[in-house]
């Protein structure tokens, strides 16, 4: 017997999606093997956190100090001191649009829309 760890999925697909996801591929496939440019008409996206912090920098963080006084300390800067989410859509050559959301905000249905 031995100890295992369940897959990762990020949803449950339904047997008709899974057919349709089939479908796609094979017909991609077979576009793929006819036409030469296939893959440069290719475009995807998605949305991902960006985190951030802006660290103090040594010049910033000098103090005058008297020569019997111990050395000051400088706690370092949390990375996670802020994020935005951001939309990035890529074909085979690089990055194609990058677009950053106000702070605060998240994408939904409202913001494809637009």
């Amino acid at each position: 017997m031995s100890k295992v760890i369940a897959c990762l999925v990020p949803k449950l697909l339904s047997r008709e999606q899974k057919r349709e996801r089939v479908r796609v591929c094979k017909e991609s496939i077979s576009i793929y093997k006819t036409e030469e440019d296939f893959l440069d008409r290719i475009v995807t996206g998605d949305e991902t956190w960006f985190h951030y912090y802006e660290p103090e920098s040594k010049t910033e963080s000098k103090q005058w100090k008297r020569g019997d006084e111990p050395v000051p300390i400088k706690v370092k800067a949390a990375k996670s001191a802020g994020k935005r989410m951001a939309t990035v859509f890529w074909d085979r050559e690089g990055i194609k649009y990058l677009n950053w959301l106000p702070e605060k905000t998240t994408i939904n249905s409202d913001y494809y829309v637009d």
